[in-house]
C-alpha cells in the first residue's frame, strides 16, 4: 500500500492522527494520485478527506485538494 491509500484508510476507519504525522503524510503524498483514488469514493467521504487535509493546513499549496473535480 502506498502512502495515499494508507492515508485514505486511516480516514475511512477514523483513526486518530497526531498533527506531526498528518503534516508528514501531507508533505510526502502525491496529490494527483490521491485525487485519482478519491474518484472511487462517495462524495461524503471525499469531503471528509478535504476537511482532514485542510485541518491545520501548513503544507505547501501543492497539497491542496480544493479542486471542483473531486
Amino acid at each position: 500500500s502506498d502512502i495515499e491509500k494508507t492515508f485514505l484508510d486511516m480516514i475511512y476507519f477514523r483513526e486518530n492522527m497526531r498533527e506531526d504525522v498528518l503534516k508528514e503524510i501531507k508533505k510526502r503524498m502525491n496529490t494527483r494520485k490521491l485525487k485519482d483514488y478519491l474518484l472511487y469514493y462517495p462524495n461524503e467521504f471525499q469531503e471528509r478527506v478535504r476537511r482532514v487535509i485542510a485541518k491545520n493546513n501548513t503544507a505547501s499549496s501543492k497539497n491542496s485538494l480544493r479542486s471542483k473535480n473531486i
